[in-house]
């Protein structure tokens, strides 16, 4: 038991450091889902959520790299 318990104990902070807690995949509404299909055709949407500064940021992969999609309240697009 004591030989097992250090392999316990690591599994353990193994399966908390592998969490992802920074993306709360928030639902995305019509427009802003139409809107990335639109400007960036063939993107996969990859996370969704709400900054603190209540911005929507919309986390895409599009053309090989990771892009940042910022919309306001709104669902108007911003910047990416």
């Amino acid at each position: 038991m004591k030989k097992l318990f250090p392999v316990i104990l690591f599994s353990l902070f193994a399966l908390v450091a592998c969490s992802d807690d920074d993306h709360d995949n928030v639902p995305l509404n019509n427009a802003v889902i139409e809107f990335i299909n639109d400007r960036y055709q063939g993107a996969k949407i990859r996370s969704s959520e709400y900054e603190s500064h209540g911005l929507l940021e919309v986390e895409i992969f599009h053309e090989g790299k990771v892009k940042d999609v910022y919309f306001n309240s709104q669902s108007n697009w911003l910047y990416t």
